[in-house]
């Protein structure tokens, strides 16, 4: 999302370099790759060393913040008419956030208000891959972005000459709050393996190929488990050449909607408003559901008390196969593109 939001900044301010910052620079390397002016990409450890020889600094989150704006840093024309710009953009930022009570108040405490963020954003019509666009007053440019491919991961992977599904079941071991004794997330779907078996029962040549990274685990059924497997190129490879994929909630099902690639995604303890795609087919939760945050460890524990979380566990796998059926038997019905 922030990738997304920078290309639509630099098209609505003109060209410019910038440099990221973040806890996985490789990872928003990856990201921002095919955006025209990215400079350099570093760890968050180096950004207060730094962070006074910009023109402008962002935060670029669930929100987008304005640190700071230098126009004595501005040496020519182009410069300064990028300080108008961007100072428009802090304009609308500050006219957008003045009415919402305790917005400031969210900023500071991030993450621990995101779940009161979202409830906002989708109060005010917006969901997670337009709410910061709306808040800077400039257009969403869409979904997709040029994404780094790794040209012969399909062959490596013994996956270029066959349709195939993917499907995922992991979270992020590094994410704030994760209890690193627990042994799957809250957002974790309990019934992959039984979708697995109702969808090869519909469609007894579907080829499933597992993807993510630990601390995923074997689902059972797939055909191929690339899961720790594959680079973030390879990994962008094997989505966007797929006919279909199935994940909860995630940073994967951002990835597959940005490729193209259509998904299913079972939604439990994140709000589905704010974080789903229209293209998507999106299951709701049948009981309980959009609880995180609400707790630090909601990742890994249900504030319930659930040994596996009501709101996912409730989700029947028919229901969820019934739904999908029909989008994968075109998908794979549909001519095999060239992939190396």
């Amino acid at each position: 999302m922030a990738a997304r939001y920078v290309r639509d900044l630099i098209e609505h301010c003109g060209p410019m370099t910038f440099d990221t910052y973040g806890s996985k620079p490789g990872a928003i390397e990856f990201a921002f790759d095919g955006i025209e002016g990215l400079r350099d990409c570093f760890s968050h450890e180096d950004f207060f060393r730094t962070r006074r020889q910009y023109l402008a600094v962002f935060d670029v989150t669930d929100f987008v913040w304005m640190r700071s704006l230098s126009p004595l840093f501005a040496t020519d024309a182009r410069q300064r008419e990028l300080i108008e710009k961007l100072r428009g953009i802090g304009r609308s930022i500050k006219a957008f956030t003045h009415p919402i009570n305790n917005f400031a108040n969210m900023v500071r405490n991030r993450p621990h208000l995101d779940n009161l963020l979202a409830q906002t954003s989708v109060a005010k019509g917006y969901n997670r891959h337009n709410f910061c666009h709306a808040l800077s007053g400039i257009p969403y440019g869409g979904h997709s972005l040029d994404i780094p491919l790794k040209d012969d991961a399909l062959r490596c992977f013994g996956l270029a000459d066959r349709p195939y599904i993917t499907i995922a079941d992991g979270y992020d071991r590094e994410f704030e709050g994760i209890d690193a004794e627990a042994p799957r997330s809250t957002k974790s779907y309990p019934h992959y393996g039984a979708l697995v078996a109702n969808l090869k029962r519909l469609f007894p040549d579907l080829y499933v190929v597992q993807v993510g990274k630990g601390p995923s685990l074997p689902i059972a059924g797939t055909d191929k488990l690339l899961v720790d497997k594959t680079s973030l190129p390879e990994l962008a490879s094997v989505l966007a050449a797929s006919r279909f994929h199935i994940d909860n909630e995630g940073g994967l099902v951002h990835l597959a909607t940005t490729l193209g690639t259509p998904c299913c995604v079972v939604f439990g303890p994140t709000n589905l408003a704010y974080f789903s795609y229209d293209e998507n087919i999106n299951v709701r939760p049948v009981t309980c559901g959009n609880c995180y945050w609400i707790t630090d460890d909601w990742m890994t524990r249900c504030p319930r008390g659930d040994d596996i979380p009501v709101c996912t566990r409730e989700i029947s796998p028919d229901t969820v196969c019934k739904l999908i059926a029909p989008t994968i038997e075109r998908a794979i019905r549909a001519p095999q593109t060239s992939m190396a």
